[in-house]
């Protein structure tokens, strides 16, 4: 499973068609290529990294199309002078892998486009802070009152936060208690089914659901966990067609958020717990 990175103008829609038509001329070259001679195989394979590159450059950002591309046989090949006999076979085998590779990815673009397709309502990602904090728990609070939201929410944690909360329930700090119920009531909702989304709740002809967001394979995180939530925020805000916003009673969080171009919402003062069991609110959040 690989994490498509799209870049700004990029849609998922656009990408799977272009990934597609890359992986066709592809086997075209691979297909059309009989008895001539290596150089010549050479030039077309060459020729064809080219024009792939250029088909997909307003869709991936150049990092992924340098791994999808310019891999290590490339290099290899750019180096030969076309002389070599067994040349052929190695440039039959690196256009074959382009292909599959070119495949696979349009094949997750259209998975994605019709998880993140969705053209209505908002996607909220809570980080660990605002699951932990609040006066309610995640699947009880009303989020779309807390948060002022009129159409219908989506939230959806990035395993990062649910790593988070995991490690907290075993720690020595006041929040442990807080969060191993929260990781009871993920694996209790979510544990049976990680890849769907669930409704949590319906008012007013709108809906609360709630969702994980995995992590590709290939996905490496980010050291400090702020910025991972971050990133995962960001990844989600490329591929949704609905708006997406950070969730959080952190101020740092808040200006990492900003700083990467996300939108930011937090819920008013009230709907934030105290951190000292004994003056912990325990009064259920009021419609705004």
């Amino acid at each position: 499973m690989a994490e498509i990175r799209l870049r700004p103008g990029g849609s998922l829609s656009a990408l799977e068609p272009a990934l597609r038509e890359q992986a066709d001329a592809a086997n075209s070259v691979v297909t059309s290529f009989v008895g001539g001679h290596p150089r010549d195989y050479l030039d077309r394979y060459l020729a064809w990294v080219n024009q792939a590159w250029r088909g997909l450059e307003y869709q991936l950002r150049h990092t992924q199309l340098e791994e999808l591309l310019h891999t290590r046989h490339y290099w290899a090949l750019r180096q030969m002078d076309g002389s070599q006999a067994w040349l052929t076979g190695q440039i039959k085998v690196e256009l074959n892998s382009r292909r599959e590779a070119l495949v696979e990815l349009a094949d997750r673009a259209k998975t994605l486009a019709l998880r993140w397709g969705v053209a209505s309502g908002m996607i909220v990602v809570p980080d660990t802070n605002v699951l932990l904090h609040s006066t309610q728990y995640f699947d009880e609070l009303d989020w779309r009152t807390a948060l002022q939201i009129v159409a219908t929410a989506h939230l959806v944690i990035p395993l990062a936060v649910v790593d988070q909360i995991d490690n907290l329930k075993r720690s020595k700090q006041q929040v442990r208690s807080r969060a191993r119920q929260t990781a009871k009531r993920i694996e209790t909702i979510l544990g049976s089914r990680p890849l769907e989304r669930v409704v949590l709740r319906t008012d007013d002809g709108a809906m609360t659901t709630v969702e994980v967001l995995l992590d590709p394979l290939d996905h490496e995180r980010l050291p400090d966990s702020d910025s991972e939530i971050v990133d995962r925020a960001a990844y989600l805000a490329e591929l949704a067609v609905t708006p997406v916003y950070v969730a959080t009673f952190d101020n740092l969080m808040r200006f990492r958020a900003a700083a990467a171009g996300l939108r930011v919402v937090s819920p008013p003062p009230e709907y934030e717990r105290e951190d000292d069991p004994s003056v912990r609110r325990t009064q259920a959040p009021h419609k705004l």
